[in-house]
């Protein structure tokens, strides 16, 4: 009996990881629309974090023909704040008369920031991805601004692909992808790191366009 209960919590350990798929969709079916709520959020490693939003649906319809898949729609959430640069400068040995590169630390700017990448993929197909890539500098009045810390941004997400899966194309995965440094209260490097707060993306599959 130990050996069952056992085995039981260790099977409910191996689903708890995994992202079930949500809904499923159609070749040349009506279009699926994927909210926040339908991805299973995943955090990794320490310094810097990877955050990951994942869905799953899927795909009837595959039976090797041409297909067209079209992703598109809003990636949203608050901007970070980052302060600091790193710069490479040559300087030349006088003695050796060769060159070296020394990095340095500059404490630049204050700058917002809002970056995401946003893939698709089928079945372990790669299909495509696009990302968002936001960055503004402050000044010296916005940086002390704390309104200004928090600034939403959202950005656009287009992926169109047309492409012969073999049949192979089953389940759909669509995955939002940021990272940042984690808050260090004596690192000014890094403040208020970046969140991903809504995602409205609409998803179809074709088989003529």
């Amino acid at each position: 009996m130990k050996g069952m209960m056992g085995l039981l919590i260790l099977i409910s350990s191996v689903l708890s990881f995994q992202v079930m798929a949500h809904g499923q969709i159609a070749v040349g079916g009506m279009q699926y629309t994927l909210t926040k709520k339908d991805f299973v959020h995943k955090t990794t490693g320490k310094n810097p974090v990877k955050q990951e939003l994942i869905a799953k649906i899927n795909l009837n319809g595959d039976h090797g023909q041409r297909l067209y898949f079209n992703l598109a729609g809003i990636v949203a959430g608050k901007a970070g704040l980052k302060q600091g640069t790193v710069s490479k400068v040559k300087v030349i040995n006088v003695d050796t008369v060769k060159e070296k590169i020394i990095k340095y630390t500059v404490p630049g700017k204050k700058y917002h920031f809002f970056d995401a990448t946003v893939t698709l993929s089928c079945s372990n197909i790669a299909i495509g991805e696009d990302s968002i890539q936001y960055k503004k500098y402050l000044n010296g009045y916005e940086s002390k601004n704390t309104n200004k810390i928090n600034e939403n941004r959202d950005g656009k997400i287009v992926v169109y692909k047309k492409q012969v899966t073999k049949g192979k194309c089953k389940q759909l995965e669509v995955k939002v992808t940021h990272q940042y440094n984690k808050v260090n209260a004596t690192n000014s490097k890094e403040f208020h790191p970046m969140s991903i707060d809504n995602v409205n993306l609409t998803l179809s599959v074709l088989e003529k366009y």
